[in-house]
């Protein structure tokens, strides 16, 4: 069953327990957060799991957290959705205190605890944050994917709960109700809602899908609403990790573009094929950035001139440019040669449609086929 499949922050999770009296597990709603604290990490009776969606638990931690947590007799204390009670958490704080013993809590949410200011002093220097996306395609794919897995991967996604789906209709039902949801609910309950609306979290949204550069500038442009109202809800949507901002390279020009964090939340909305193949990357990479052993690459940025070259993503060392063709056509060439000018040490790969072996392309230039992106980042 997808959804019991295991999942690359287990041993970083494993690891942080190890340290920390309190780890964090963060991320987009349904992304798998409680099936994997709840049925992947600890055998039976070797945990206490209490969500706080549940009315009964989430009254008493706000009510009186001293007495929700002096009921506990098995640790850890796995408290998904902690987030709904804030009262809940200067008690925990108040127990590490006491006695500061690894591995004692995790702690699930879907929005960025930092955003909670009384969330974050309770949490500071007390607690691990591990981020946990939607599955990655190496948590889905057979073992040894070709390129219709990949093709798969871009229009279903890694949602635990639609990504096996074969049905059409299914996915579009299933991300439908997923999008409402986010608008509807989990917009308003960020940080009280305030001036947020459903309805523009939407169009924002729909355009990181669709428009070629989707920054703040440009998606007021393309709503013709102010860009602080904009950004007010591209904020919200990055805490609740529905985008991932990327930079633009120091080498080059730009403002911070936004990708929809899921391949198949992108073409739910209608993203093109780069789109859906750009958010797919960044998923991948960031992930294994996140749960790398060895250290940490550098940070995950765009490469644009003033004349228009474009190059889908770079660190310091390596470009990636995207290409729908089993082999890179003129045009293509030319806009890596061209970055090559201003980044003569740096490597730099075309990610080709096509399952053939990696290749050289010239000096400095070398082909990467899309399925084995995401074992190279």
């Amino acid at each position: 069953m997808p959804h019991l499949r295991q999942r690359q922050i287990k041993k970083s999770l494993q690891k942080a327990l190890s340290y920390w009296p309190a780890v964090a597990v963060l991320g987009p709603r349904q992304c798998g957060k409680s099936t994997f604290l709840r049925d992947l990490i600890w055998k039976p009776k070797q945990f206490t799991y209490l969500s706080l969606d549940q009315i009964a638990h989430r009254s008493r931690a706000q009510s009186n957290p001293e007495l929700f947590l002096s009921g506990i007799e098995i640790f850890p204390l796995v408290i998904d959705e902690a987030q709904k009670a804030p009262p809940l958490f200067d008690e925990i704080k108040a127990v590490i205190d006491r006695r500061r013993i690894p591995g004692r809590f995790i702690l699930s949410g879907s929005v960025e605890f930092s955003k909670k200011t009384a969330i974050k002093e309770s949490l500071t220097g007390r607690v691990a944050t591990l981020r946990m996306d939607a599955m990655t395609f190496r948590e889905t794919a057979p073992k040894t994917p070709g390129l219709d897995s990949v093709l798969h991967y871009l229009e279903w996604g890694g949602m635990p709960g639609v990504c096996f789906a074969r049905d059409q209709q299914v996915r579009g039902t299933y991300w439908r109700q997923w999008i409402e949801t986010l608008c509807e609910r989990d917009l308003r309950n960020f940080l009280g809602g305030g001036r947020l609306s459903s309805d523009l979290a939407y169009r924002v949204l729909e355009c990181t899908a669709k428009i070629p550069f989707p920054t703040r500038s440009n998606i007021a442009a393309e709503l013709r609403v102010d860009g602080r109202r904009v950004q007010s809800h591209l904020d919200a949507l990055e805490s609740l990790f529905i985008l991932n901002g990327i930079h633009p390279s120091p080498k080059g020009i730009g403002k911070m573009i936004y990708l929809p964090f899921d391949s198949g939340l992108a073409h739910s909305l209608g993203a093109n094929l780069r789109r859906r193949w750009q958010s797919w990357f960044a998923l991948e990479f960031l992930n294994q950035d996140r749960f790398r052993q060895g250290p940490r690459a550098a940070r995950l940025a765009y490469y644009m001139t003033s004349r228009g070259s474009f190059i889908d993503f770079c660190t310091k060392k390596d470009f990636y440019l995207y290409s729908d063709q089993p082999s890179p056509d003129r045009s293509c060439l030319m806009t890596v040669h061209a970055a090559l000018r201003k980044a003569k040490e740096a490597k730099f790969w075309v990610c080709l449609a096509t399952e053939a072996p990696t290749v050289s392309l010239g000096p400095g230039v070398r082909s990467l086929p899309w399925p084995k992106i995401a074992t190279s980042l």
